[in-house]
């Protein structure tokens, strides 16, 4: 794989793409959301505020749900996002901390990422001590002690919400496909369920991508290639 941050439009936040804007508008207009969830808030000025933006003023959307397990990144985006209401900011980890540390240490596409020559990856040398790391929440490299008092974020939030609901995947790097499984286990036949994935070109979301191409239960809305994101629909 190729190191991330020698990508063009390498940023920790999601890239700004009006033709994102532009799809997530037509969604909007099309659907009437009540729920939308979010990993990965980081310091809440990228993907959750371009919703919290896009969506702020939809009648029906009761709740938006962002987790951050980095606790300082987490205090920074509470203070930042008091100006949207509907946003509520979790602290804690998407999915439960075992899961992810065994994701971690058994995914061949980390301990052997040299045979995926077109994707990017966060860390060439020792990616599998990069993502325990940042699963320890320390992707700021803050000072402060991180405590986890909440994990497997994504089911027991999916299970409190109904009706229709957008899940934005945008959390950490090395268990992103670790993420996408975990949801499409939660998922409930009486709800509808639109995804948008941020990274596709990246180790976070490039296996998301391609079950999403050979599921006939995704109908892909809008991608784009160059800035690494996707939209889809999920039908039962």
């Amino acid at each position: 794989m190729k190191l991330y941050r020698l990508y063009e439009n390498a940023s920790i936040k999601m890239v700004h793409d009006q033709n994102l804007h532009s799809a997530l508008n037509s969604l909007k207009n099309e659907v009437d959301f009540d729920y939308i969830l979010e990993t990965g808030t980081y310091r809440g000025d990228g993907s959750t505020e371009l919703l919290a933006q896009i969506f702020h003023d939809t009648p029906s959307l009761k709740k938006l749900y962002s987790c951050e397990v980095d606790k300082y990144s987490w205090e920074i985006a509470q203070k930042y996002l008091i100006k949207y209401p509907k946003v509520v900011c979790l602290h804690g980890l998407s999915v439960s901390k075992q899961d992810a540390i065994e994701f971690v240490n058994t995914d061949l596409a980390i301990s052997q990422h040299e045979d995926y020559p077109n994707i990017y990856i966060d860390d060439v040398t020792d990616p599998k001590a990069f993502y325990l790391n940042e699963l320890s929440g320390q992707l700021s490299q803050s000072s402060q002690q991180n405590e986890i008092l909440q994990e497997g974020l994504i089911s027991s939030t999916l299970k409190e919400v109904e009706g229709n609901i957008l899940i934005c995947l945008d959390s950490a790097g090395g268990i992103g496909y670790l993420e996408f499984l975990t949801t499409l286990q939660c998922l409930d036949s009486k709800n509808n369920y639109w995804f948008l994935l941020d990274d596709i070109h990246h180790l976070k979301h490039f296996r998301s991508r391609l079950y999403m191409q050979n599921d006939s239960r995704f109908d892909i809305y809008a991608e784009s290639s160059e800035n690494g994101w996707l939209l889809a629909k999920f039908s039962m």
